[in-house]
């Protein structure tokens, strides 16, 4: 079985999900942030609002925290993050990760917690590609940038 995510009227690609600590699945797409949810593993979706509220958001990254504290890192014209402590309800507005790069993020949650982003520097070739580490502050609505390696 497959689940279908649909929009009347509008597109929808680019597509991040994710499972909340209170089981429903969480999906966000480019070209405007639009979140879906699933309360049955993906089989149906509703459509609850939107992560911006403008701008073009691209290639979307999710991770949840132990604290059930969702995160997503996102290219928002340069790349970004936005936080949710209430299961995709509401988010901060976009944190700067590195504004002077393009994104497409890949990541990955560490066990300590901190999240390790890989993007590029442009969006076309020549480019480059970078890492970035950070954690989320003890409020969940800001980051602290952290050093590579070990």
């Amino acid at each position: 079985l497959v689940g279908t995510v649909t929009r009347d009227g509008e597109h929808v690609d680019e597509p991040a999900i994710a499972m909340m600590k209170d089981g429903r699945l969480i999906l966000v797409t480019r070209p405007d942030g639009a979140l879906f949810y699933s309360d049955d593993l993906g089989k149906s979706w509703t459509q609850e609002g939107k992560m911006i509220t403008e701008g073009y958001f691209k290639a979307p990254w999710f991770t949840v925290l132990n604290d059930g504290t969702v995160v997503c890192v996102a290219t928002i014209s340069t790349l970004k993050i936005l936080i949710s402590r209430d299961n995709g309800a509401t988010w901060t507005e976009p944190i700067e990760l590195d504004p002077s790069c393009y994104g497409y993020p890949g990541g990955m949650k560490m066990e300590d917690e901190s999240i390790i982003v890989s993007y590029v520097e442009r969006g076309q070739a020549p480019s480059r590609i970078y890492t970035a580490r950070f954690r989320l502050n003890s409020q969940r609505d800001g980051i602290e940038l952290l050093n590579l390696g070990k």
